[in-house]
């Protein structure tokens, strides 16, 4: 078996994985768009590019740059219907990540560049039926995998190999953001759940699309739920640390512990892609080694792996008990666990004015001393050519990698409260978050903070009711996919994201009691809002607008 270099085997897995998660999201959205974006759909996107440019590139770029990111802008000037171009943007989204999943050649930065514009071009028009934050991970993983892929022509195997593990570390740092922010966020919004460790017993009542499995796991006793919310908590908390860890045992704890924690939330409930695209980040965490293959890694004396070994018990230990102290955990006469959270909010963003520089400081040193060893690392194979073209590629990828770290910073910075920033730091952060407001709209790095608040009191559910004659009864339109009739099993549909389902619920569980539904279908329509909880019912009917 041939010697690997790191991670060459894990970037092209995970460029493969990066093409299985398009194909989930452009099929997914592309059967939904005439219904959502059609010029009969609920957000017809027509409206919005009628004044499209003629196809001349200085009033193309200006239209991207300053209006908004997408190519539909040329629909007009091709003599095609805005529809129609959405459609082709979809299935030449299915057609490219099809072809990178059969082949090898396909993985490189034309088609992933391709696929990451085309998605950001439907993101763009897409209205909040695509602002959730699992379409906003995939345009900055996107973006992650195109930027970094290997180049036709000028970029041999033996490079992309030398490179692949500059090309892997923004997506560790991506995973750590994810994980840590959706954490505090929680902890930082107030939500009493989250420190009582009472909200899964909410999540299933309450969660968007929940399915069959759902029903099963909510009848487990509270203290169950309330340990598998730490859990969580410790997962999202702790092990991101161990990401940037100096020993390989400490990282593949992380993996296991990210991969599992994922594979449970999708046998919760129905979130689409957005676990999948989780579980892809996490390659980032493993080496070629982890794969089966061999590596140029110098193998470590017994004496080493052992001190090592000793290294990764206690602190995974240290952490586990520091974890369990916290939140009060106690195991009573009647064998019942009990939770009392040992610190506040107030304790919780006071420690982050240390912990945010501190995740900062370690990230880019890791990032720095990956840097310099491939700033340093002697290369004797190929002429001058090969050398230069080395040189110039590795100081792309130090570039680009830099950047987006900076960049990172600003949404990353909303977890810190305190003002032990200094001025220096901050007058850093306002030139960055400067020049992340001048990139925002592709999406490139984001914030993140999934669930913040959990509802406790029921679930409000839109009903749309329709009628052809007002007099002859109303007719409520049963969904898909989001919970309706009590005598329907809710269905599994991971990876499908039904988009109209999503936004449903989103919007039933912030509307006030009464509020007007606009709908495009022809007839008299109906909305209301009814709480399953305790049989209250609003009305509102209105005409054809």
């Amino acid at each position: 078996m041939a010697l690997s270099d790191g991670q060459v085997h894990v970037h092209n897995l995970f460029l493969w994985s990066m093409a299985v998660i398009y194909l989930f999201a452009f099929a997914s959205l592309y059967h939904q768009l005439p219904g959502l974006y059609g010029d009969n759909g609920i957000l017809p996107v027509a409206k919005d590019i009628v004044k499209s440019p003629p196809l001349e590139f200085s009033r193309l770029v200006h239209y991207v740059q300053h209006v908004k990111p997408t190519l539909l802008w040329v629909t007009q000037a091709l003599k095609i219907d805005v529809q129609t171009g959405m459609d082709i943007l979809a299935l030449t989204g299915i057609a490219l990540a099809s072809c990178a999943i059969i082949t090898r050649f396909a993985r490189n930065i034309f088609v992933f560049g391709a696929l990451w514009t085309l998605y950001l071009s439907l993101h763009s028009v897409g209205n909040v039926f695509l602002w959730f934050q699992w379409d906003a991970l995939l345009l900055e993983a996107g973006f992650l995998t195109f930027i970094f892929a290997p180049i036709p022509l000028i970029m041999p195997a033996r490079l992309h190999a030398q490179l692949a593990s500059i090309s892997m570390w923004p997506v560790k740092w991506l995973l750590f953001r994810l994980m840590f922010m959706t954490a505090i966020v929680k902890l930082q919004s107030g939500c009493q759940t989250w420190w009582k460790l009472t909200a899964l017993q909410h999540l299933y009542e309450t969660q968007g699309l929940p399915h069959f499995l759902g029903w099963y796991w909510h009848q487990m006793p509270n203290w169950f739920h309330s340990l598998t919310l730490l859990y969580a908590l410790f997962t999202d908390l702790v092990t991101p640390w161990f990401f940037f860890a100096p020993t390989r045992g400490l990282r593949k704890f992380a993996f296991y512990n990210q991969v599992f924690l994922h594979v449970c939330y999708m046998l919760i409930g129905n979130y689409n892609f957005y676990n999948l695209l989780a579980i892809v980040l996490t390659l980032g965490l493993l080496d070629d080694r982890d794969l089966g293959y061999q590596t140029h890694s110098r193998t470590n004396s017994v004496l080493k792996s052992l001190i090592a070994k000793l290294f990764n018990v206690v602190v995974i230990g240290g952490l586990t008990g520091t974890t369990v102290w916290l939140f009060g955990v106690q195991y009573d006469e009647k064998a019942v666990f009990k939770f009392k959270a040992g610190f506040t909010e107030a304790d919780l963003n006071f420690v982050m004015g240390y912990a945010w520089p501190a995740s900062v400081a370690l990230a880019f040193t890791t990032l720095a001393w990956l840097l310099i060893k491939h700033m340093f690392r002697s290369d004797g194979h190929g002429g001058a050519f090969a050398k230069i073209m080395r040189g110039l590629l590795l100081g792309f990828y130090m570039f680009i990698a830099l950047g987006l770290f900076g960049l990172s910073l600003s949404p990353y910075s909303t977890l810190s409260k305190s003002a032990k920033l200094g001025t220096s730091s901050s007058k850093a952060l306002t030139e960055i978050r400067e020049a992340h407001r001048a990139v925002e709209k592709y999406s490139i790095v984001n914030g993140y903070g999934l669930f913040r608040r959990m509802p406790v009191e029921g679930r409000p559910e839109l009903v749309l009711e329709g009628s052809d004659q007002p007099d002859s009864g109303w007719k409520e339109y049963e969904f898909l996919y989001k919970p309706g009739s009590l005598d329907r099993v809710p269905p599994f549909v991971i990876p499908h994201q039904p988009r109209l389902d999503w936004q449903m619920c989103v919007q039933g569980t912030n509307m006030s009691p009464y509020i007007p539904i606009h709908v495009r279908p022809s007839g008299k329509q109906a909305a209301k809002q009814k709480d399953r909880t305790d049989s209250h019912r609003q009305t509102c009917r209105q005409a054809d607008r």
